[in-house]
């Protein structure tokens, strides 16, 4: 049998395979950042686009997990009688699960960033600084994606 048809018993110890998941994120960067001096303005640029993706998905037993414990053995009114061991031979089971993974998580999005600012030395003493930022986000997407130059606006005043 394959670990995904195997139930896993718990006898004080695992007997079983149980199932694996797995939780995977990743980041693509691209960023640059201009600075121009002319005269007494120094103005300052840059973009950053960021691409997330992420894969998640949770184990699933869809055999089920079997606990057993040894109060099925034991003498009665006696305490620390019994054998979790004993009880999983004669399929006295305490508990049982079952899971099944419905679906994979899969979201996607892309991040933008761009800015815009102008520091202006007006003489000894006195600067203006005039600054222009646009973050925007796109919300999660299928596991396709989608594209950020897609008709909505990338840039947000």
């Amino acid at each position: 049998m394959s670990g995904p048809t195997f139930p896993y018993f718990n006898v004080g110890f695992g007997l079983g395979a149980l199932n694996r998941s797995y939780d995977v994120g990743e980041d693509l960067v691209l960023q640059d950042n201009f600075t121009k001096i002319s005269g007494s303005h120094n103005f300052k640029m840059g973009y950053e686009l960021i691409r997330t993706r992420t894969n998640s998905a949770a184990s699933d037993m869809p055999a089920g997990t079997y606990n057993f414990n040894s109060s099925p053995t034991s003498m009665p009114f006696t305490p620390n009688t019994g054998q979790t061991f004993a009880s999983f031979m004669l399929g006295a089971v305490t508990t049982a699960s079952f899971s099944q993974r419905l679906a994979n998580n899969l979201p996607r999005w892309w991040k933008q960033d761009a800015y815009f600012q102008d520091d202006w030395k007006v003489r000894p003493g006195l600067s203006v600084t005039l600054a222009s930022a646009g973050p925007t986000s796109r919300p999660t997407a299928p596991s396709t994606g989608s594209s950020p130059f897609s008709t909505r606006r990338w840039w947000t005043p």
